[in-house]
């Protein structure tokens, strides 16, 4: 590997890492366009383009979700029930999702570029809608039927995406539970570290017919690629959850939604490629 592309992969890695732990989203944004460009690179079949690529954002973003979790509990803001009602059905759905997937031909690399797209403007106008809560707070709500509709949500969106499932699972925590938006974006980040921890091991044990032939590549699992986005991830992912503690809920969604359309931008040029 190129030093220079060490460092662009080290470089996104910080970048991901940072937005996971101020957003909560696992930071799978950042590292879905750049694996896109990388394993493309590489030579992967096109047959397993997605799986890989989603199988080595899933691994990125499993430890930027851990460093910034850990920052959560340091600071006295951690909900492991939570996590655990909405993570055991996301990892289950995750894994199902993914399956899906491997055993067709259907969900080709255009089609899963055009998913990854919408979803990203519809983040982007649900950013630009968001309106800062006024007036008293709607208790919340405690719903374990809900939490496991949520769980299955999210795992099902990391598995057809590669994004962490953040992007769904806050605001339907935020909508149907009445959590306050960095409570749902800490349950958030944890309940992605049973995902991504569940898929990531799935991904590593995965039958030979779907394994990567790249050198230094356990089952779908490129190390020389995920591995320097993973320790950009790490070092970064406590310093987004300290700013996320001190900057303005304006200012976050106005430098997210910058960062989303600089990515929507690369994937439309990727899919006239295509």
């Amino acid at each position: 590997m190129d030093p220079v592309d060490l460092f662009f992969l080290l470089l996104s890695g910080c970048v991901g890492g940072f937005l996971a732990g101020m957003l909560g989203i696992g930071g799978g944004i950042v590292y879905v366009a750049i694996f896109s460009i990388y394993l493309e690179r590489l030579g992967i079949p096109d047959g397993l383009m997605v799986p890989a690529i989603v199988a080595n954002s899933m691994l990125a973003i499993l430890f930027s979700s851990i460093s910034g979790t850990i920052k959560h509990i340091r600071k006295q803001n951690f909900f492991p029930a939570e996590i655990l009602g909405m993570g055991i059905p996301a990892a289950l759905f995750s894994v199902i999702g993914t399956r899906l997937i491997q055993e067709g031909s259907w969900y080709t690399k255009e089609r899963f570029t055009i998913f990854f797209i919408l979803i990203l403007i519809y983040t982007v106008i649900r950013l630009f809608l968001q309106r800062e809560t006024t007036g008293a707070a709607k208790p919340e709500k405690n719903s374990t039927m809900l939490n496991i509709l949520i769980g299955c949500a999210g795992g099902l969106l990391a598995a057809l995406s590669g994004l962490g499932g953040g992007i769904v699972m806050i605001p339907l925590m935020t909508n149907l539970l009445f959590f306050s938006l960095k409570k749902a974006t800490t349950i958030s980040l944890g309940v992605i570290v049973v995902i991504t921890l569940v898929h990531s091991v799935y991904s590593m044990v995965t039958e030979v017919g779907v394994a990567l032939e790249v050198p230094y590549s356990i089952g779908l699992i490129c190390l020389p690629v995920v591995l320097p986005v993973s320790l950009g991830s790490i070092v970064c992912s406590p310093l987004g959850v300290a700013t996320a503690f001190k900057a303005s809920g304006k200012t976050l969604r106005i430098s997210f939604a910058l960062l989303i359309l600089c990515v929507i931008a690369r994937m439309v040029y990727s899919l006239i490629q295509i």
